[in-house]
């Protein structure tokens, strides 16, 4: 082969791998979509999405039968009418969804977790589908806040019912004769809220007693504790309690008074003797309750509630005998105010849904706020005999204002006016569990007795006193 033959062979062979090029190049832009080496997925044979230009349709899809029966299903919503498995192609699954705390999630990566938490649901006898949305955490609760609101009407109404004072139209002097009424108790006690979640008690009585005319006694104690979960926690005790005798020409006379808190066996504080208006003031906590409130059978709020209480106790007590008369006095403004504090998050059995989930427990609740006023004052003189009596107190107490609640919020995508979880799937994405909730709570403000004056004495056959209501 001549030099001029092997030059006309090489310009033939390169114009024909050319031509191969060309034709390659050619039918790679025929076949390339419209948008093709524009935006994200270019280049990996992807068909753009016509709704969201630039962006690649991928496929969605869920495992689970009762979330890909969803996509049947018709949303309509914003004005639109579409079925879940359109509105699911709208979504791109590469899209970042922000979770907070630096934590970030694509689409897909939603769609997974939200797959694989309903097949592990559903082999717990559950489903995501059943999330409850708002409700009640015992459904006994709500039957008892109403009750209680009733039982308050009647409450109030024998409030206004004064301790009766006492007159005697007969003048009893010499031997025999006895005071007319030898014991007056006040006694109030209540209970509101619901023990299997949040309740308060509390039990007052103030009492001052001459069962002759040789000995009196005044005292108060007043109790109150907490019920969480079912648990209860005594939160104070206080009692004071004041005598006076005179026997066989001599006199005697004792007081004592002690303070105990959060159930402790020992007092806190304590005296033996009279005593002076002394300042008790206490902030204290109570120990821990566990808190455990399933949502569904895989998604529970577990954690803690503490009580928490501030005591203002300014109490004083006296007692004294002597030739001049039976002397006793015990006196206390008690004030408390008692909330609850919950530290409680969210717990999910299944790793990727945790991710997606916040919630605990949320309290706004005044579960007590009492005032109760107390004085008695008596000076008893066995030979006439005469008996001066002062004995006030007063309630002003409001019980289980507010709300206590769990809560739990799934992270969701919304686009076109339509929300991946929410509206594609129907699942509840957040929800609140009311543990007590009552915006007015049970409030009592009244006199409870108030007597002031010289009192009455009767001996057998003199007759009986007349009694007269306040």
């Amino acid at each position: 082969m001549n030099t001029r033959t092997r030059s006309k062979l090489l310009t033939l062979s390169f114009a024909a791998c050319c031509a191969v090029l060309a034709i390659g190049e050619a039918g790679d832009a025929q076949a390339a979509p419209p948008g093709a080496g524009r935006g994200p997925g270019a280049g990996r044979g992807e068909a753009a999405d016509p709704a969201r230009p630039g962006v690649p349709q991928r496929r969605l899809d869920f495992a689970s039968p009762a979330l890909r029966a969803r996509m049947n299903a018709r949303i309509k919503k914003n004005g639109q009418d579409i079925s879940g498995a359109d509105a699911l192609a709208k979504f791109d699954p590469d899209e970042t969804l922000e979770l907070g705390d630096g934590k970030k999630i694509t689409v897909k990566e939603l769609v997974t977790a939200i797959d694989e938490s309903e097949k592990e649901a559903s082999a717990q006898g559950a489903s995501l589908q059943t999330l409850p949305g708002n409700r009640w955490h015992k459904l006994t609760t709500e039957a008892k806040q109403k009750a209680q609101q009733v039982e308050l009407v009647e409450e109030l109404s024998v409030l206004k019912q004064r301790l009766a004072e006492v007159t005697n139209k007969y003048r009893c002097t010499g031997a025999g004769c006895t005071p007319a009424v030898k014991e007056r108790p006040i006694h109030w006690n209540k209970e509101k809220g619901d023990r299997d979640t949040v309740a308060v008690y509390t039990d007052f009585t103030a009492t001052e007693k001459t069962p002759d005319v040789s000995m009196a006694s005044c005292g108060v104690t007043w109790d109150n504790g907490l019920y969480i979960m079912g648990h209860q926690l005594s939160l104070l005790k206080f009692d004071a309690d004041t005598n006076v005798k005179k026997a066989d020409g001599k006199f005697t006379a004792g007081a004592r008074a002690s303070l105990k808190v959060l159930g402790a066996a020992q007092p806190v504080w304590k005296k033996e003797a009279s005593f002076t208006a002394t300042k008790l003031d206490r902030t204290l906590t109570t120990p821990d309750v566990t808190v455990d409130i399933p949502i569904i059978a895989i998604v529970r709020v577990s954690g803690g509630i503490q009580g928490s209480l501030t005591l203002g106790l300014n109490p004083n007590a006296s007692a004294s005998a002597d030739a001049n008369g039976l002397r006793c006095a015990v006196g206390a403004s008690p004030e408390l105010a008692v909330n609850v504090t919950p530290h409680v998050s969210i717990i999910v059995g299944i790793k990727k849904l945790a991710t997606l989930a916040e919630g605990g427990v949320k309290a706004d609740l005044t579960v007590a706020s009492a005032a109760l006023p107390t004085s008695i004052g008596l000076l008893l003189q066995p030979e006439g005999p005469s008996m001066a009596l002062d004995f006030k107190s007063d309630l002003r107490l409001t019980f289980m204002k507010g709300r206590v609640y769990a809560f739990y919020k799934f992270a969701d995508s919304c686009h076109f006016g339509v929300c991946l979880l929410e509206d594609i799937l129907g699942l509840k994405t957040k929800g609140e569990i009311d543990l007590w909730k009552d915006p007015n709570g049970f409030a009592y403000n009244a006199n409870l007795v108030n007597i002031h004056g010289p009192q009455g004495f009767t001996k057998p056959g003199l007759g009986m006193p007349t009694l007269t209501a306040n």
